[in-house]
């Protein structure tokens, strides 16, 4: 397989087809993608292929690893690799009493319940464990992430706890079980470039959604909805809606600015890219990366054409001290042209010291060809 989803982004935006025409919501929420630095930025940076249809879902498989041998989940997981000062700030920012009002949809809770469980927030960033717990214990929820390939996804893309289910299919698995499947979906309703998303399956067949994505509102107080449907079975056109309104509160205080600049103008090779500036939010857990750059082809000086480049297919990514790459968080790339070529990407990584001096390597995120490094330096306040 070869990046289809990623494929299919940047034809339909060659092809300038309105994404409405050939994706509906519930088509795109069922796309899945590997979960790599390059395609996670790729999906992003092509965000406004499918803009008008919903805000781009990343569903990722690498965190629900983390809570199969445990019986509730918690948000907290999320942070169980990172450092102890991360650790700490994320159990101080991490809220179990979330304020919220349920819609009332009698014909859904005939199936499934939803609730937001948990959360935390940051400047930065925004992370939702999100609920739906069966009705009946004669219903296996399935995502609809993986509904289309029920027959064919193994169960174990449920991440059901305690349960080993071998190579049997999702589809093997609910009818062993004596199980109906009810296909579900839950996202956070929220001004947003995009959302991850990871799932897993309680011992008790709670469906747990983990929803991460970018605090853009940068207010203490946050309002968000978590809309959720569940199709009726057998009759999966039928969508039963609803939503949950709720509040979170950001109490993670102050962020800070760091501004880096190149000691002197340098063209990327084998573009005709130029990096103008980088500069770093830093709050409680997370850092958002801004990368100021610029074309200097004078035939792509405008979006349309822009997007039409191999240029556009080139990505930033920060590397440590030893000149390995650090994990993202996530990225994308604004969906407009400045004045005289002017682009922006923008990252997140767990916060961390910064030195005087950062390296980022540039590579095109398609052909995977690395095409040099470049360098910055801190500049002074």
């Amino acid at each position: 397989m070869k990046y289809e989803m990623d494929q299919l982004l940047k034809d339909v935006y060659q092809q300038e087809v309105k994404p409405d025409k050939i994706l509906n919501q519930k088509t795109l929420r069922r796309m899945q993608m590997k979960e790599t630095n390059d395609m996670r930025k790729f999906w992003n940076y092509k965000r406004i292929a499918v803009a008008a249809v919903l805000s781009c879902l990343v569903v990722t498989q690498g965190v629900g690893a983390a809570y199969a041998a445990i019986n509730h989940t918690s948000i907290l997981s999320l942070f169980s690799g990172e450092t102890k000062e991360i650790k700490d700030q994320a159990k101080n920012l991490r809220e179990i009493n979330v304020k919220q009002e349920a819609g009332s949809n009698v014909k859904q809770s005939a199936y499934a319940d939803f609730s937001v469980r948990e959360a935390l927030c940051d400047k930065n960033q925004v992370y939702v464990e999100a609920v739906a717990k069966p009705a009946s214990d004669k219903y296996l929820l399935v995502p609809s992430e993986c509904w289309s390939e029920r027959d064919k996804f193994w169960a174990t893309e449920l991440k059901i706890a305690g349960e080993d289910t071998g190579k049997e299919t999702i589809a093997q698995y609910a009818k062993r079980k004596n199980k109906t499947c009810v296909e579900v979906s839950a996202w956070v309703g929220a001004d947003v470039a995009t959302q991850s998303m990871d799932y897993q399956t309680e011992a008790d067949g709670t469906l747990v959604y983990t929803i991460t994505f970018e605090n853009n509102a940068k207010t203490q107080k946050l309002d968000y909805t978590c809309d959720t449907i569940v199709y009726v079975p057998g009759q999966e056109d039928q969508e039963l809606k609803s939503s949950i309104a709720f509040t979170l509160n950001d109490q993670s205080g102050k962020s800070e600015i760091v501004r880096y600049e190149p000691e002197k103008i340098q063209t990327i090779k084998g573009t005709k890219l130029v990096l103008d500036e980088v500069e770093f939010e830093k709050s409680a857990l997370n850092m958002n990366c801004t990368i100021k750059y610029h074309t200097t082809d004078p035939n792509a000086q405008n979006w349309n054409k822009w997007i039409k480049t191999d240029d556009s297919d080139v990505n930033f990514y920060l590397l440590d001290e030893k000149g390995n790459e650090m994990d993202s968080e996530g990225g994308y790339g604004d969906d407009s042209m400045g004045k005289g070529g002017a682009l922006t990407e923008h990252d997140q990584y767990r916060t961390a010291e910064l030195s005087d001096t950062l390296t980022f390597l540039v590579r095109n995120c398609m052909t995977k060809e690395v095409l040099g490094t470049v360098t910055v330096k801190k500049v002074s306040k």
